[in-house]
């Protein structure tokens, strides 16, 4: 598998299985939710490729004769095009990032300078929020509710939000965003919605994360202020709609008008997790968890850690994996050994110059008795490849090897 598809595969599998999960479980907990969707969207994160768990790899190897003889260079690799335009991909989003960053300071520079110290409505927020270390800045002409700062958090409120009490709800949310680290939460899945704007599964996934953030919020106010109170003041200020809009992607807000409705209905909601739910939520977990483990968990020696393609478990796939793992431990004796040498002079396995050891680049064909490898020095770019047979007999013997260096692209023999 290429390292591409090792990367999108089980981050593929992770996530669609969160999104199951989040359907299937309307009601569950926000908590609950919030946790589903972030861990769907990690699966993108986490660096499936150099993630291995190979089994213990079994002993088989003994005595092998070994005849030299030139060798046909294979024909190299293609590119992988794909990788390429992965990587394209990756490249048009974080530009779409600098972009959201950018007209981020810019709000927040124009909303600094049209703004004054509003400090004076602390003593609105409940004991429990009074502390909470951010400034308050009352923005005027402006109808907006907002969180932004990771050092130095500050809240925005717009002197047209409406009245008093319209004021005291918006302040209390944003108390709660900053108290949860939201900035920072919506600052990372924006990035990582950036970084895969081409991908549904991460689209989707974190237009939930941030709908279960402003929930959490949501349930966090309701027991402050009281449901009755809240929900109707919420209700009435997204139905004003104000300048909401302008508010940059990368701050958290009171009011987004493509999450009110959603959000709504997820405070009318009670939130549980039934005995079935459970039983959802262990089934998803363990098939994600199987999954993802079907792409990381190899067969004994299927790629150790100097391989950089998996070996096949076939009687010449195991001798290549003893002698060349032999040689990277240092273990000499045992490379003369497996090729039946008593002295090292013996041994015409032409690789004692690779110090370093090497790496085993590719398989260029493989059957159950004979294998074509190509490796290269970890240090350089020397790179040479070779022919292991072994005869159908137990235990493993070495019939024929071959090894010859690869001629740089361009020069004949």
């Amino acid at each position: 598998m290429s390292g591409l598809l090792e990367m999108l595969v089980p981050a593929a599998l992770v996530s669609t299985a969160a999104i199951a999960c989040l359907a299937l479980l309307p009601d569950a907990p926000p908590r609950t939710r919030f946790s589903l969707a972030i861990a769907g969207l990690a699966a993108w994160l986490a660096p499936w490729p150099w993630i291995h768990l190979p089994l213990p790899i079994p002993d088989g190897v003994v005595v092998f004769n070994l005849t030299s003889g030139p060798h046909s260079l294979a024909a190299p690799s293609a590119p992988e095009y794909p990788v390429y335009a992965m990587a394209l991909l990756v490249l048009i989003g974080l530009v779409q990032l600098v972009r959201d960053y950018r007209a981020f300071r810019a709000t927040l520079r124009d909303w600094r300078a049209r703004s004054r110290s509003g400090e004076m409505l602390r003593a609105w927020l409940p004991d429990d929020l009074r502390t909470t270390r951010a400034e308050i800045r009352i923005v005027s002409g402006a109808r907006v509710a907002a969180a932004s700062g990771w050092f130095r958090p500050t809240i925005w409120l717009g002197d047209e939000l409406g009245t008093d009490a319209d004021l005291r709800v918006a302040l209390v949310h944003e108390c709660w965003h900053l108290r949860r680290r939201d900035p920072v939460w919506v600052a990372l899945i924006t990035a990582l919605r950036r970084a895969y704007w081409w991908n549904p599964l991460v689209t989707h996934l974190a237009d939930q994360a941030v709908l279960v953030t402003e929930s959490l919020c949501d349930r966090r106010c309701i027991a402050t202020l009281g449901r009755r109170d809240y929900v109707g003041r919420l209700a009435a200020m997204m139905l004003e709609a104000g300048d909401s809009a302008s508010t940059p992607s990368l701050a958290p807000a009171a009011r987004r008008p493509s999450l009110n409705v959603r959000r709504l209905k997820l405070l009318d909601a009670t939130p549980r997790l039934r005995p079935r739910d459970y039983a959802v939520l262990a089934f998803f977990c363990v098939a994600a968890t199987a999954a993802a483990a079907a792409q990381v968990v190899e067969a004994p020696g299927a790629r150790p850690d100097w391989s950089r393609v998996s070996i096949p478990a076939t009687p010449a796939g195991r001798a290549l994996a003893a002698l060349l793992g032999a040689f990277n431990d240092g273990d000499f004796e045992s490379v003369g050994a497996y090729l039946g040498a008593y002295t090292p002079q013996e041994v015409r396995l032409d690789l004692y110059d690779w110090t370093s050891g090497l790496e085993l680049v590719d398989i260029v064909e493989s059957e159950p008795l004979s294998i074509e490898y190509l490796v290269k020095a970890k240090d350089g770019g020397a790179r040479k490849v070779g022919r292991l047979e072994v005869a159908a007999s137990e235990p493993i013997r070495v019939m024929d090897s071959e090894l010859s260096a690869v001629m740089p692209s361009g020069e004949e023999e």
